[in-house]
């Protein structure tokens, strides 16, 4: 890490990995290059959503890359920082691949959020996926219908790859 502050105005890409120990410049707000043994952060970790929907609508970004990005990122996070209580991995790709081809032109058009990758709290019922309110006396649950939320943000096309961890019973201290 570089042992900087990350100071108010300078570029978040940069705060962001000062604060976690990954060499970025608060000055310039450019990544210095990796030290052996760290993975380099990808522009895509932290792009906006608003910023995706542009790169997908003129085609310089596809939803299946920016999903397999998210997935590879996931992955290679995941073990440290234990934030998913329930991954859909291959469902986002496939999905991923339906609103690759609604921005081609191929069917329907994008909807609002086509493509753009939106994980919910495990509390956020999905019909069909396990809904244990992170608790193990729940942990045979499964949904019988969606939430209005969820519904909403995946009807517009959005692509929940994975349910983030919840304290017991969804209450913390």
């Amino acid at each position: 890490g570089t042992g900087a502050t990350p100071r108010r105005g300078t570029n978040r890409r940069a705060r962001v990995a000062a604060s976690h120990g990954q060499g970025g410049n608060l000055r310039t707000g450019y990544m210095s290059q990796p030290e052996e043994g760290e993975r380099e952060m990808n522009d895509r970790d932290y792009m906006s959503a608003t910023e995706a929907i542009k790169q997908f609508k003129a085609r310089k970004l596809s939803p299946v890359g920016l999903a397999q990005a998210v997935i590879d990122r996931a992955a290679a996070v995941e073990p440290a920082i234990n934030a998913f209580a329930q991954t859909f991995f291959d469902e986002a790709l496939a999905q991923a691949k339906a609103a690759e081809a609604r921005y081609a032109g191929s069917g329907k058009p994008a909807r609002a959020l086509e493509g753009l990758l939106i994980a919910v709290k495990e509390e956020a019922p999905i019909t069909g996926h396990k809904n244990t309110l992170g608790s193990l006396a729940l942990r045979d649950m499964v949904a019988d219908h969606t939430a209005g939320f969820v519904q909403r943000i995946m009807d517009a096309g959005s692509i929940l790859p994975a349910k983030t961890a919840t304290p017991e019973l969804a209450c913390a201290p």
